[in-house]
């Protein structure tokens, strides 16, 4: 800042203070430049036009005039103390976590017990294991996420992207490898792959809306993160209780529209907080 007001001379021939002096005093001093000024330094400034600007630029940084009035200030505080309601503390992440889990599992069965679970027939023993381990971990780990971002401050081991990346990839992984690939007609495709996954969000909506409310009670920093985290876990209830109903066990079938439960939620999450 001081370059632009540099002037060409350092010190005066008769050893007096001159402008190296004035602009060193400054830097040191520049958040009350006036408090202690040296007579000698008083006297340069009045002889140095230079020096007198980068002193009067100083000054005006903390101009009395700047200053917040004190009446302001009163009514700010008032208004804020007015607001102010007694809160329950937080209970521990692990505790937050163990809720919301709580919740998602509920919901599952809830859908499940609605729409019914007939694809357990179908699905072979290592694919209802794997099916079911992806689902429950996946809820474990966005319900732990979720956990730590409720509380400011908290230590996230794993950040939450990864988290979601993870859960996703970790899904459809699972259909393609566990699940036979088959050729389906086009229009018999479409038509089975959009009814699921209107199913599917007509589930994952009000879990997404029930999984919110619980985390409503935190300070969440980052919105949009947390919103598709929040719709994620709405997602995983939906595309649980598809993954027991539908009879369909066709990887691509799986992957196309059930998958898309999960996206077009976690996408839906994230608009839906960022609005707010």
């Amino acid at each position: 800042m001081l370059k632009h007001f540099r002037p060409m001379s350092a010190r005066a021939k008769d050893g007096s203070m001159g402008c190296k002096q004035v602009e060193e005093f400054l830097e040191r001093q520049c958040s009350r430049p006036s408090a202690l000024l040296p007579a000698p330094l008083r006297r340069h400034i009045r002889d140095c036009g230079r020096c007198a600007e980068l002193y009067n630029f100083f000054r005006g940084l903390v101009s009395p005039e700047q200053e917040v009035p004190r009446q302001l200030l009163h009514q700010i505080l008032r208004t804020v103390l007015r607001s102010l309601r007694p809160v329950s503390p937080l209970p521990p992440t692990g505790v937050i976590a163990a809720e919301l889990l709580a919740v998602v599992l509920l919901l599952s069965l809830a859908a499940v017990g609605l729409l019914g679970a007939g694809a357990m027939g179908a699905m072979t023993l290592h694919q209802l294991a794997a099916v079911t381990a992806i689902l429950g971990l996946g809820a474990a780990a966005l319900g732990v996420s979720l956990g730590w971002q409720m509380v400011p401050g908290s230590y996230a081991r794993i950040r939450p992207p990864v988290c979601v990346i993870a859960f996703i990839g970790g899904f459809l992984g699972v259909l393609a490898l566990l699940f036979p690939w088959q050729r389906t007609e086009a229009s018999q495709f479409v038509a089975l792959g959009l009814r699921c996954s209107a199913f599917g969000l007509l589930v994952a909506i009000p879990a997404a809306m029930l999984v919110g409310l619980v985390v409503r009670r935190g300070v969440v920093l980052s919105p949009g993160t947390a919103g598709v985290t929040v719709g994620l876990l709405g997602g995983l209830v939906g595309a649980t209780a598809l993954g027991f109903f539908n009879k369909l066990l066709e990887a691509t079938h799986l992957i196309l529209w059930h998958g898309a439960t999960l996206v077009v939620s976690a996408a839906g999450g994230f608009v839906a907080a960022r609005k707010r």
